[in-house]
């Protein structure tokens, strides 16, 4: 008993010696006092972390805002900042079953909530009020705010944005109707707004509604932007339309009622369009959108670029066809390396052959096409094309990467199982063994042979298994060689053609010559190394990292630090001259 007084007065004496109740009380009325608030504010990142957790628990989160809520530091003048930090968190994380009681709750204690806040949970609210009473004064309260000067197109921009409209797209559209009602009859919407509004309804599968809005709705003069409506409602259109007034005729004869030209966007949207239908009778209509493009570039400048090439590599690769008649209209054949010479004439056409610093978005695009490009060839049979689409890579200063080797690998690997006769003492030499299509076995034993260096430059750099099917990243100090896959691409060419004709030194050195001139325009072109042609290890300058299309950001690291070597591999074809002249 003795013990236990002294424990009790040994702990009272530690707990209150230094701070009293009063004292207590007073630091939290005390406005000047800010240090505990600021660590109050600091400690939230423990709920940005929770909710970042894909499997949080809603209950946890609530408990643990429900506790911050209740802390003494948050008893301050300054309460409402503790109060909208957590609000800003939640929405940013579009946490609303947590959020909205908080809200309520700063209402109740007649904290001041800002206006965006204030209309994102006002909109969470009405979306998941099942009342009619509620939800009528929910909308007025929204058209109140809407009438006000102060609640911009912007705000409405980020409002929508907040939410996510895959399951009640037919209320946001009511809310940007409300927005636009509310601003008056002599409002004009900018293009903005009719975009939110339109991609609403196409959200909401009602492209006869999205269509009226274009035709109904005054746009601003915006500059480079008018088209973004039209061009999502010609994404989400149908071959034949629901019905006339939302046929693809109509969306072109609006846009040039409303005097607005097409430009490299719309025709990527239609040539997508085409290749979505998936038939054999797309392909002349893809040609003619892509004729009237390259024609458009010479006369006005507007052109293809990285993704109309894209489209072209996928239609060309599923639908050309040489020896079929009637496919493009006119009388010269386009074909595949007619499509990389316009790549190289238009996309990689620049008056600056080499670029001070790499813009890395526009790498991982190039280099993305390129792989396509490789892909196509591949597919055709069209090898001699294929080998001089590699010299894409060196001559743009474009590293290969894991896809590059796999698009390769596995083509041989078919060949190999459907010609075992030829293509397999080519590329493996006489094995026994029965291995079925896409073996692991098989993909594994062509890796092996391009590590082996046949020109005494000892092993390659080459990707493994894992690498190649996406289990595991490339590391980053790891440069793959552009040598093993040419090599690999000319062994190809020699064993398609010793089956055709004797003497195919001379034949494919003939070919290769006449692919090379058609293929690479004398034209200057862009170049991502930077410096020499064989520069030394050096310091790269990185730009255009801030809006990275990639989830993980080493990828960037990983593919810039690969450009350095890109240029350290010496070409090793003898009958094709790799440097420019």
């Amino acid at each position: 008993m003795i013990r236990r007084c002294l424990y009790v007065g040994q702990l009272s004496q530690h707990v209150f010696s230094t701070r009293t109740f009063t004292s207590t009380i007073a630091q939290w009325k005390d406005s000047r006092d800010s240090g505990s608030q600021q660590k109050l504010l600091d400690s939230l990142s423990r709920l940005s972390s929770l909710l970042s957790s894909p499997a949080h628990d809603t209950n946890e989160v609530q408990g643990f805002v429900r506790k911050k809520l209740n802390h003494r530091d948050a008893y301050t003048s300054s309460r409402d900042i503790v109060f909208q930090r957590i609000l800003t968190l939640l929405v940013q994380h579009r946490s609303w079953d947590v959020g909205v009681p908080v809200y309520e709750r700063m209402e109740a204690e007649g904290l001041r909530v800002p206006e965006n806040l204030k209309a994102c949970f006002k909109v969470a609210k009405w979306l998941r009020s099942t009342s009619p009473a509620q939800k009528r004064r929910l909308r007025a309260a929204l058209r109140r705010m809407f009438a006000k000067p102060s609640f911009q197109e912007m705000q409405l921009s980020n409002l929508i944005d907040s939410f996510d409209w895959s399951s009640c797209a037919a209320q946001g559209t009511e809310l940007a109707r409300m927005f636009i009602k509310g601003k008056g009859k002599d409002y004009v919407p900018s293009i903005v707004v009719v975009n939110k509004l339109v991609n609403l309804q196409i959200r909401a599968g009602d492209l006869v509604g999205a269509f009226e809005s274009l035709r109904e709705l005054r746009l601003d003069n915006a500059e480079g932007t008018l088209l973004r409506p039209f061009v999502s409602v010609i994404t989400r259109m149908s071959d034949t339309g629901i019905s006339d007034k939302t046929s693809l005729e109509g969306v072109m004869n609006l846009m040039q009622e409303r005097n607005i030209g097409a430009d490299t966007s719309v025709f990527n949207v239609l040539i997508s369009r085409e290749i979505k239908l998936g038939t054999f009778w797309i392909y002349p209509r893809v040609l003619s959108y892509y004729e009237v493009l390259r024609n458009l570039h010479a006369a006005t400048g507007i052109g293809p670029d990285a993704y109309t090439f894209q489209h072209l590599c996928t239609t060309m690769g599923r639908f050309f066809q040489p020896r079929r008649k009637g496919w493009v209209p006119g009388k010269d054949l386009f074909t595949p390396r007619h499509l990389f010479r316009d790549m190289v004439a238009i996309h990689f056409n620049t008056e600056e052959s080499k670029t001070s610093s790499i813009d890395m978005i526009e790498l991982y695009k190039d280099q993305k096409l390129l792989n396509s490009m490789l892909l196509m060839f591949l597919t055709l049979g069209d090898y001699v094309g294929a080998l001089l689409s590699l010299r894409g890579f060196t001559k743009f200063g474009i590293p290969v990467d894991a896809k590059t080797f796999k698009h390769v690998v596995e083509h041989l690997a078919r060949k190999i199982y459907h010609g075992k006769q030829y293509w397999m003492p080519a590329f493996l030499g006489e094995l026994d063994v029965d291995m079925s299509l896409m073996d692991p076995r098989m993909l594994t034993l062509i890796l092996t042979s391009m590590k082996r260096g046949r020109r005494g430059l000892g092993r390659y750099v080459v990707p493994t298994l894992d690498m190649i099917s996406g289990k595991r990243e490339v590391p980053s100090s790891a440069r793959l060689d552009l040598i093993p896959l040419e090599e690999a691409l000319l062994r190809a060419v020699y064993t398609k053609k010793r089956k055709l004709v004797e003497d195919a030194d001379e034949a494919i050195k003939l070919q290769i010559l006449e692919a090379k001139t058609l293929m690479f325009p004398k034209v200057p072109t862009k170049n991502y190394q930077c410096g020499p042609r064989r520069p030394r290890r050096s310091l790269l300058v990185v730009s255009g990292l801030v809006r990275c299309p990639w989830k993980d950001v080493d990828a960037v690291f990983r593919l810039a630090f690969s450009v350095v070597g890109t240029y350290l591999q010496r070409p090793i074809l003898a009958i094709i001259d790799l440097q420019d002249q």
